[in-house]
């Protein structure tokens, strides 16, 4: 950060950052499995991978 900070300016790396931020955002957000994962409760996630990928584990 110091680096990009030195060689291009405060505002840029700052309007970079937001925007690779975004970008992950989005990215995350139209993933439905992720989607899903991140609306289960810590009980739920315990067996998630078995049920939503059953052929995974046989």
């Amino acid at each position: 950060m110091g680096f990009a900070i030195s060689n291009y300016g405060v505002e840029a790396t700052s309007k970079i950052t937001g925007m690779a931020i975004l970008v992950l955002m989005f990215g995350v957000a139209i993933i439905p499995n992720i989607r899903l994962f991140m609306r289960m409760s810590e009980d739920e996630l315990d067996e998630a991978y078995s049920r939503i990928y059953p052929a995974a584990f046989q």
